[in-house]
């Protein structure tokens, strides 16, 4: 795979797992059923930075590997 096409699989996997887990987020803490309250709503962006940063990471992580792969399917190739 080039390494363009590479990043942009990872780049839409992270925007759209990052909507994800903002949704997933909002929705359980706002809930009356959660139990969260008032409390839920003012740490929810601290909650929703920590998960999409902690995703980004992971991310990142499997973009390197891919690369590392990548890298030597082509030398392996040549």
């Amino acid at each position: 795979m080039k390494k363009f096409k590479i990043f942009i699989w990872h780049l839409v996997v992270f925007v759209i797992g990052s909507g994800g887990i903002i949704l997933y987020v909002f929705n359980r803490l706002v809930t009356p059923s959660s139990g969260a309250g008032l409390g839920g709503v003012v740490v929810m962006p601290v909650i929703i930075l920590v998960y999409v940063i902690a995703f980004g990471i992971l991310c990142s992580i499997s973009m390197v590997i891919w690369f590392l792969v990548s890298y030597f399917r082509n030398r392996i190739r040549k």
